[in-house]
Formats: structure tokens, sequence, C-alpha cells
């Protein structure tokens, strides 16, 4: 029940250490609350497809939100730093 109410109120799991904001980014709209809304699953196979080399670049930007942030194998908590914008995109909404 609280997965499900945090959920509801917008909670979005954060990035793992090492993961590049575009990957994030279409983490973040597959989890898009209306269902309507959400890339399809040939929509993000063709993304992945066309896109593969630039999804998976760290980009230097992406390390400004935390130091250990292109790290993989970081410690945990280090997600919760990277990328806050879209962590809390869905935070408010009803």
């Amino acid at each position: 029940m609280q997965a499900m109410e945090m959920v509801t109120r917008g909670y979005r799991l954060q990035p793992p250490p090492g993961c590049p904001r575009r990957i994030y980014s279409m983490m973040i709209s597959c989890w898009h609350p209306e269902r309507l809304d959400r890339p399809s699953f040939p929509s993000v196979c063709q993304t992945l497809a066309e896109e593969a080399n630039s999804l998976l670049k760290w980009r230097e930007e992406d390390s400004l939100c935390h130091p250990h942030a292109s790290l993989l194998g970081a410690p945990l908590e280090t997600g919760a730093s990277l990328y806050p914008d879209l962590q809390n995109v869905y935070q408010g909404r009803q």
C-alpha cells in the first residue's frame, strides 16, 4: 500500500549511479502516470536502436549534480542527487 501511495503521489525510483540523463529521461517517460502518454515498446526499441551511441554516452553536464555520478557501482545514495528535475516531474499530479 505504501508503495502504491508513493507512486500515486509522483514518486519514481532514482537513477542508479552512472546512468546517463537521456536513459533516465526515457525511463521516466515509461513511468508516466497516464498510460496513453507512455512510449510504446516499439517506440522505445526504435529509439534505443537509432540513438544507442548518443544515449549511452556520459556527458560532462551529467556530472555536475554529484561528484560520483558517473561511477558505476557508486553508493546508491548518489542517485538521489542525479537529475532531481526528472525525479520530481510527476510530483503533485493527481
